[in-house]
């Protein structure tokens, strides 16, 4: 996807209009679902860098550069799916081809926290 796209989270605005801001450090994701929006980008665009600063400190020693890595390239992400929001917490599907070209869809509850004026992913429960 070129930088002039559509962004991959779904929205209706370029790719660099929408979550490319966040992921390149231009700007501060505005809230918890910007964030888990440009989140998922970054896993399209396999930038772990970002996934793992965006990560609350607290909590990102659980988290495995080599395993985010592996299952962003792995995978073939088609599709972001809000279900719910609040301040804090996203629901979501991400719908992707894995290795085997087998379309997955990854459901999950993600909480977020902010801390001195930035949102970071804390942790999250798969959904049923």
């Amino acid at each position: 996807m070129s930088n002039e796209a559509q962004c991959y989270c779904g929205s209706e605005l370029d790719f660099q209009e929408c979550c490319e801001k966040y992921i390149l450090g231009y700007e501060t994701a505005p809230s918890a679902l910007s964030l888990m929006k440009s989140r998922y980008a970054a896993y399209a665009t396999q930038n772990v860098a970002y996934l793992m600063k965006t990560t609350q400190d607290a909590t990102r020693r659980f988290y495995s550069q080599d395993e985010i890595l592996k299952w962003a390239t792995e995978n073939q992400w088609k599709r972001l799916e809000i279900i719910h929001f609040s301040e804090t917490i996203v629901a979501f599907k991400a719908h992707f081809l894995d290795s085997q070209k087998r379309m997955q869809i990854h459901s999950e509850k993600s909480v977020f926290v902010k801390e001195d004026g930035h949102w970071f992913y804390v942790e999250g429960f798969e959904l049923d």
